[in-house]
């Protein structure tokens, strides 16, 4: 509630409209026999955190619009399969920006867990992707360990 409109448009601009741009421009250039869309989301997609503001709903669309895009190829009779990775806390300059102005916050939550780094995220991603073609993997929800909900 106490956000800039500036920066909900720009986050729904990046988090979604973009997202959704990627999607439709790349499915130009899927062979025949398939392929697969990876779309990255966020454990704020799945619930709302106290302090998700306006990050949340647009991590919810992309969980929404994934959901679409891979019910509309199966309609269609398309091989290409949609998946959607959805992490907790990642140690990169985004969580920064997520905790901007709470930095005491930031840091115990950092103290308090493991961070997930981006290696791990990409390895999940790279499972979607080397997964045989007779596996579909729809969603992958993963966050640290000792990560609390």
């Amino acid at each position: 509630t106490d956000g800039n409109p500036a920066d909900w448009e720009e986050m729904w601009r990046v988090n979604v409209m973009a997202l959704a741009l990627c999607c439709q421009l790349s499915l130009r250039h899927f062979p025949k026999q398939g392929g697969r869309i990876v779309n990255v989301s966020s454990m704020s997609g799945h619930r709302v955190p106290p302090t998700g503001g306006f990050y949340a709903p647009t991590k919810f669309a992309v969980r929404a619009i994934t959901d679409a895009l891979r019910n509309e190829l199966k309609a269609a009779g398309s091989l290409v399969q949609v998946a959607c990775v959805s992490p907790g806390f990642v140690d990169t300059p985004l969580l920064d920006q997520y905790f901007r102005g709470r930095e005491d916050s930031l840091r115990k939550t950092r103290e308090s867990m493991t961070m997930l780094r981006p290696e791990d995220v990409a390895l999940s991603i790279l499972s979607i992707l080397e997964a045989p073609t007779h596996v579909e993997i729809g969603d992958i929800l993963m966050r640290s360990s000792d990560q609390q909900a």
